[in-house]
């Protein structure tokens, strides 16, 4: 999407991402505390998608990962409703699978709601496939989880020309 950048989350960040979490039901409903706890765990990575529709950069979406050792998880993910199917939550995805590669991670797991059919459909999408299911994970209302699992591999690297 042109006019857009991902960077990575800064503690002023924090009003804006609670805002989209609110505006996004099927998002994890976070405390804005909850953001700046995860930011300072070692191996977290939050990133966020800005938009310039007029000049002034706006965050219009967000992701949250934590990565222990060789796994990580995404813990949050969302965009607000009027960016949604601009490509910001696979730009965020794609940012956030590069730097947990370059940090190591080789498994990424996630947890959604089979009620969730978009975005069961945009994981799918991504490359990733289901793995098991909690029963009774979720509340209000009560559904499963199921977990699904990416495995990280390394960026394709441009072929090289054969020499003749």
């Amino acid at each position: 999407m042109p006019g857009m950048r991902i960077r990575p989350f800064a503690d002023n960040d924090v009003a804006a991402i609670h805002t989209i979490q609110q505006q996004c039901p099927q998002a994890a409903q976070w405390k804005p505390q909850d953001y700046l706890e995860l930011a300072r765990e070692p191996g977290s990575v939050i990133l966020v998608a800005e938009v310039d529709p007029s000049g002034a950069p706006e965050v219009a979406g967000f992701a949250a990962f934590l990565q222990v050792l060789e796994e990580a998880e995404l813990r949050n993910l969302a965009v607000y409703p009027s960016h949604q199917r601009k490509g910001l939550a696979r730009a965020l995805l794609e940012s956030a699978i590069l730097r947990l590669h370059e940090s190591g991670a080789r498994t990424l797991y996630l947890e959604v709601r089979p009620s969730n059919r978009l975005a069961l459909a945009f994981y799918a999408s991504a490359g990733f496939r289901l793995d098991y299911t909690r029963p009774n994970y979720y509340h209000n209302p009560s559904e499963d989880a199921l977990v699904m699992a990416l495995e990280i591999l390394p960026p394709p690297h441009p072929k090289r020309r054969q020499e003749s």
